[in-house]
């Protein structure tokens, strides 16, 4: 019997020089998302500690001095301004546990704070951006003395607000054309 040689399998040849530099672009890309993952995390928790030490000596400061320095109507506005800071930390924080998520492993961590998909982890942070515009609005109407237009402000907001509405319609309808 004469034994013709098989030809090599494309996928039990050994690897070659083009395969291994595609191996070594995909580690690479995965250690360019860590740094867009630790970048979000350590920036989220700056805001989250610069945000709670402000809160710390601004009541420090309003009980010590009195409510006379501070009105509770200020004291209302800082804790606005807070809550914007909290609610940014908290979307570098989906940001961080996103791309870790969809570049590196799964997480254990709470569904809030899970992206599955790319879509998913945009969705959540324009979750994230029209409560942040909300609540920036928010402190600016309550700090408004007159001197600017307020009108102008709120339908700037409201324009960006309803784009990004429009935008998540447009992707549900879309979402469910295909499904």
């Amino acid at each position: 019997m004469n034994e013709q040689p098989e030809s090599p399998s494309p996928f039990t040849a050994p690897p070659s020089a083009v395969s291994e530099g595609l191996g070594r672009a995909v580690i690479a890309s995965r250690l360019m998302a860590l740094l867009g993952v630790a970048s979000s995390l350590l920036l989220a928790a700056g805001l989250f500690v610069s945000a709670a030490v402000d809160t710390v000596k601004l009541l420090l400061e309003h009980f010590t001095h009195g409510p006379h320095r501070i009105s509770s109507h200020m004291l209302a506005i800082e804790a606005v301004e807070q809550a914007d800071t909290y609610l940014i930390a908290t979307a570098l924080l989906i940001t961080g546990f996103g791309l870790y998520e969809l570049f590196v492993a799964p997480l254990r961590v709470p569904a809030a704070l899970s992206a599955r998909t790319l879509d998913d982890l945009k969705r959540k942070l324009l979750g994230v951006t029209v409560v942040v515009l909300a609540v920036d609005f928010l402190a600016d109407a309550a700090e408004w003395e007159g001197q600017t237009d307020l009108l102008h402000e709120a339908l700037a907001y409201g324009v960006i607000i309803l784009a990004i509405a429009v935008f998540e319609l447009v992707h549900a309808l879309q979402a469910r054309k295909h499904s």
